[in-house]
């Protein structure tokens, strides 16, 4: 496997073409957050997925859903982010997903999005 860096993978996984957002950069950034390897950055990676969830790409904001519940997954095993993070994310979540209006789960040229199922699986934590 390619190894990648976290700018890389951050950038990968703003991409329009599916194979190097759902098959390289998404599994690669789950890996990355459940090893512990961006631990030290947390709180910005969850910053920047909140931000992300105002993009004008709608695969750049359900995959920011994605990375941002891992995020919030890893801080429950870690601790590592503040209460203040976390309820910045909440916050940011709880305005985007209401608030989404491209609720395609398929795209014949950016793959699969689905803003809805991404959402809930943020929810489910």
């Amino acid at each position: 496997m390619t190894e990648y860096s976290r700018d890389d993978l951050l950038t990968m996984l703003r991409s329009a073409d599916p194979a190097v957002r759902d098959e390289v950069a998404y599994p690669a950034m789950v890996h990355r957050i459940g090893s512990g390897a961006d631990d030290d950055d947390l709180i910005a990676l969850g910053d920047e997925m909140a931000q992300r969830l105002k993009d004008p790409e709608v695969q750049v904001r359900t995959f920011a859903a994605l990375i941002l519940a891992e995020a919030v997954e890893r801080d429950m095993v870690t601790g590592r982010a503040t209460t203040e993070a976390v309820l910045r994310w909440r916050d940011a979540f709880a305005a985007w997903y209401p608030a989404e209006r491209d609720l395609r789960g398929w795209d014949d040229r950016l793959g699969w999005l689905h803003a809805v199922a991404h959402g809930a699986d943020a929810l489910a934590l």
